[in-house]
């Protein structure tokens, strides 16, 4: 997720399992890196039905012919009805023919090529939501016993399990989330009907990466005004993909059209298997702010970002991000307290609707886009994001928009 325009930042905490390579060669001159969704190839089917362990069903070729087969992302009912297990449940009654499936664990299942290897290359899985918990086994080996988290992104080293130029198989177990709002998980509450699955599965993209020695991530913006300049702190954390100290040099670019690109440099030096967040700061004179769309233009810049290892890119970045800031302050009106809110020194009154999602976490491009361009049809300029965070695509489409976001986790819930 790229740097948004929101009013409520969540932090998603990141799972790292190490599978370090060894003996490694830093030296090596690695490829650019690579990142490829792991959409096709996937099949489900309930825990109830299936006798074999992970061990077993993450071995490439494993009969799963008697499985469902589905495209990632997918929750268990999103599956089930692409299967016509269950028929469309905005239709009818149908959502009420939908029994508990919370009440068993799912199995989901993957195969997948990965790329042949080269000196100094270190393979990731990356998952971008499982809800609730999940056992995950890749190749009979098993990364996690117990990944927790709707709303967490787990991250595992592969180097040392994935099988370079051959099939690669996942096994994932997932437990489904509690009904009545008990996890820390999505909840509905009286946004949406309670889904029978709770959107229980891997509800989120999953990846297979590829890195040389130092992998980059999570990099994002900071932005604070300062009369005609702006102050910038670029972010981003440095994995070390090795069981051996290695020291990278981290560069970013910031750059827009029309205007001077700036760069900068920071070298940092990191134990073995370290993951450490790295800051650089740099100004801005005369930025092209960002401003909803009401006010201004949503100006954006772009970041480009990267790890050199011995002369080598061993992993690159990219986002876009507006430079603007926003305030709050006390005012009192009648007696009354009130708290406003300024972005870029102006006033600003909040005008905005309650984003409700697709109740299988489904979304597509074209949806996202009239979602987007309803709220400025209406003459709103902020959505309110009740629990439901992972869509992507929605930061990005306001970031250009000029539309403001304020997600948060579900009140009248565990949260």
């Amino acid at each position: 997720m790229n740097l948004k325009v929101v009013l409520a930042v969540v932090s998603l905490v990141v799972s790292l399992v190490g599978s370090p390579l060894e003996n490694v060669q830093t030296e090596a001159v690695v490829q650019a890196a690579t990142s490829t969704e792991l959409t096709t190839g996937w099949a489900l089917r309930s825990a109830n039905n299936v006798s074999d362990t992970g061990t077993v069903i993450s071995q490439p070729g494993y009969n799963a012919g008697a499985w469902s087969p589905i495209t990632l992302p997918s929750t268990v009912l999103a599956g089930l009805v692409a299967n016509n297990v269950y028929q469309n449940i905005y239709f009818g009654q149908n959502l009420k023919s939908v029994p508990d499936l919370t009440t068993q664990n799912w199995w989901y299942r993957g195969e997948f090529p990965a790329a042949a290897s080269i000196p100094g290359q270190a393979f990731w899985l990356r998952f971008k939501g499982i809800s609730y918990r999940a056992q995950i086994w890749l190749n009979g080996t098993q990364l996690a016993a117990n990944a927790v988290g709707t709303f967490v992104s787990h991250e595992y080293n592969v180097t040392n399990v994935i099988r370079p130029g051959q099939p690669n198989a996942l096994a994932i177990l997932v437990t489904p989330p509690q009904h009545g709002c008990k996890d820390l998980s999505t909840c509905t509450v009286d946004w949406n009907p309670e889904v029978p699955d709770m959107n229980a599965g891997i509800w989120g993209k999953t990846f297979l990466d590829t890195t040389g020695p130092v992998a980059l991530r999570d990099p994002y913006v900071k932005t604070t005004l300062a009369g005609s300049s702006a102050d910038l702190t670029v972010y981003a954390d440095a994995v070390n993909a090795t069981n051996a100290p290695v020291t990278a040099t981290i560069n970013a670019t910031i750059s827009k059209p029309g205007h001077p690109s700036l760069n900068v440099t920071q070298n940092v030096s990191l134990a073995a298997n370290e993951r450490r967040e790295v800051a650089m700061n740099v100004s801005v004179a005369n930025p092209a702010l960002w401003w909803p769309y009401q006010f201004g233009n949503p100006e954006l810049y772009h970041l480009d970002i990267n790890a050199v290892v011995n002369a080598s890119t061993s992993d690159s970045k990219a986002i876009d991000f507006g430079i603007r800031q926003f305030t709050d302050y006390r005012t009192t009106v009648n007696g009354t307290s009130f708290v406003g809110y300024k972005v870029n020194g102006q006033n600003i009154f909040f005008r905005g609707g309650g984003y409700v999602w697709d109740m299988m976490q489904r979304w597509d491009s074209k949806t996202n886009a009239a979602h987007v361009q309803y709220v400025k049809d209406m003459g709103l300029n902020i959505i309110r994001l009740e629990g439901t965070l992972g869509n992507e695509e929605i930061y990005d489409l306001a970031d250009r928009a000029g539309v403001m976001l304020f997600p948060g986790f579900v009140c009248c819930s565990v949260w």
